[in-house]
């Protein structure tokens, strides 16, 4: 897989983050653990709008893994290529993301964005925070256009930050019956 195919610009003004934070019994290196094991994100990934498939190499991702996913969300189907930045066991799990996304309405979109995991131990278990920097987007249209509104970004940091604690409580959920 190469992740440096043809991107088309960037529509976004600024980049846009969501940061979740969450406690969990289970350690930090069993959290870590669950992350680099790829195959698991299609597991706790997984749903009507999440992870249909992906594609990994076997064993524990390390920087340098790339990997490959197809999925759903509300604005329709995508496919991504991505690639592990940062893999510090029971302390940092990240990795960016090319997506390829075909919306039900309009032409494709292109997006970049940064998955994040900090792991802090805690008494009984680990707080997990869990980020997602999105960095670029072509072809912004419809919902999307809320992203470049200030006035209106509140409404989809609301939507977008539900969307991402679900997937953060299916990461620590799993972590947890290992």
């Amino acid at each position: 897989m190469e992740m440096t195919r043809d991107r088309t610009g960037n529509d976004l003004r600024r980049p846009y983050e969501t940061t979740v934070t969450a406690p969990s019994k289970a350690s930090s290196r069993e959290i870590y653990d669950v992350l680099a094991d790829l195959q698991t994100h299609r597991t706790w990934g997984a749903g009507k709008n999440g992870l249909q498939s992906l594609t990994a190499p076997p064993g524990p991702a390390q920087v340098g893994t790339e990997f490959e996913s197809t999925g759903n969300d509300p604005m329709g189907p995508f496919e991504d290529r991505s690639v592990v930045t940062e893999a510090r066991p029971g302390e940092l799990f990240e990795f960016v993301t090319d997506a390829h996304q075909r919306p039900k309405k309009g032409d494709a979109v292109e997006w970049t964005l940064v998955h994040r995991y900090a792991i802090t131990p805690t008494d009984g278990g680990s707080s997990v925070t869990y980020t997602n920097r999105v960095t670029r987007i072509s072809g912004i249209h419809g919902m999307l256009r809320l992203l470049n509104s200030r006035a209106l970004a509140g409404l989809m940091r609301k939507m977008t930050t539900s969307v991402t604690r679900s997937g953060l409580r299916n990461l620590i959920a799993h972590a947890e019956k290992r």
